[in-house]
């Protein structure tokens, strides 16, 4: 009897040293419900790929900031969007006040990793000439800020963190610093010596997925010299860059991905269709996935359970008379779609969190007013191409006192 006690005591102790590893691990961060990313160390491809990144996931909800620099917090349990400030009665539209304002550089931009808020944030010197440019660290509450890695001396670049590292673009270059090291020499992963000096930016679209970078390279200069355009791909194990392939001599473009899988496409001239391929992450052809008429081309994401087609840029180009997101499974098999949420301007922009769980949409609505909503995935199979059933979480005033900053409706709340 003693020793069948000893060993249930052991057997409870072992147990129990896994549970409480498994809970401070780095390792064991949650990961999207199939695995697709670990949003806690991982570039969050569900707000990267495509443009600016407006909005990141944490472990208790998700964030979002605007053009006016004000982070809005929208809490995963209660549902309720509330501007990162702590001060009682603030208005939130005086950037020397509010607490939930950021000095942002041109574009939106936010992330979180690893327990941290990160954004890129300038400010002009005393001489009001010079830019500086510098990554911002604070905590999930917004608070503990710090420039985290000394000021940079370009203005306007793409960037991400990715697996303790901190990525970006400058005009012709790609660069990364170590997040334990912030403030050492930038690492160059890429430069060209073709690029226009006074125009496009030679390097552009970057992302990155497992151990894998991504990047467009416009290799010209003034005089039309140099390669050309070209999809690029670095091995982030070995930093081996290569070009990724060509398809029946048409150039690829990455779309988005899939488990071990990128899904590229190119469109060819001769059927007038664009093309999907499945492809390995170093970009080599595996198999043909699906085509699509070219005049019929959607805006596709994944978040690793469904794929979503958007058909914004034919409503863009006057082909369709409404926005419709047609979802599909992993197969490319149909089984739902739905209009979003339907304001004034007839183009939604919609920010997709990839975690299975919601939408989020940005809009503005008929008096003019910026709009956040939230949507719930398990409506999927049910909408039929009807407005997805979404909840207000808050209207964005703009501001009358100050430039363009734009003031929460309704009192500030604390995270």
């Amino acid at each position: 009897m003693k020793k069948t006690t000893a060993m249930m005591a052991l057997f409870l102790t072992i147990c129990a040293a896994v549970f409480f590893y498994g809970c401070t691990n780095k390792s064991s961060y949650s990961n999207s419900d199939d695995a697709y990313i670990n949003y806690a160390t991982d570039m969050q491809l569900m707000y990267h790929i495509g443009g600016n990144v407006p909005m990141t996931k944490s472990d208790k909800g998700y964030y979002y900031i605007g053009d006016d620099g004000i982070v809005i917090f929208i809490d995963k349990e209660t549902k309720k969007a509330t501007p990162l400030c702590s001060k009682p009665n603030c208005t939130h539209d005086d950037p020397e006040a509010c607490d939930a304002y950021l000095n942002l550089t041109e574009k939106p931009q936010i992330q979180y990793n690893d327990g941290y808020l990160y954004a890129l944030c300038g400010e002009y010197d005393k001489s009001y000439i010079n830019y500086n440019t510098y990554l911002m660290r604070m905590k999930p509450d917004g608070s503990q800020r710090e420039n985290l890695t000394g000021s940079f001396n370009f203005y306007d670049f793409e960037w991400f963190i990715h697996r303790g590292y901190f990525y970006c673009s400058t005009d012709s270059s790609v660069i990364r610093i170590p997040l334990d090291s912030p403030k050492s020499e930038p690492q160059i992963l890429y430069k060209t010596d073709y690029y226009i000096e006074s125009g496009l930016r030679a390097v552009s679209q970057i992302c990155a997925y497992k151990n894998y970078f991504y990047f467009t390279a416009d290799e010209r200069n003034e005089k039309e010299e140099g390669p050309g355009l070209s999809i690029k791909c670095i091995n982030l194990d070995t930093l081996e860059i290569n070009d990724i392939p060509k398809a029946k001599g048409y150039q690829v473009s990455y779309n988005f991905f899939l488990d071990n899988t990128m899904i590229a496409s190119y469109y060819d001239k001769n059927s007038d269709e664009n093309v999907y391929l499945k492809c390995d992450l170093d970009g080599n052809v595996k198999e043909s996935f699906f085509t699509i008429a070219h005049k019929d081309n959607l805006r596709y994401s994944t978040d690793g359970k469904y794929i979503y087609g958007d058909n914004c840029v034919q409503v863009t180009r006057k082909d369709a008379e409404k926005q419709i997101i047609t979802v599909y499974d992993l197969n490319m098999n149909e089984i739902d779609s739905y209009a979003p949420p339907e304001f004034e301007n007839i183009v939604c922009n919609n920010i997709n969190p990839q975690d299975n769980e919601y939408f989020i949409f940005e809009s503005v609505d008929d008096n003019g007013e910026r709009i956040l909503a939230m949507a719930d995935k398990s409506q999927l199979g049910s909408i039929g191409g009807e407005t997805i059933k979404f909840t207000e979480l808050c209207k964005l005033k703009w501001a009358e006192k100050k430039n363009s900053n734009y003031y929460v409706e309704g009192q500030a709340g604390v995270v």
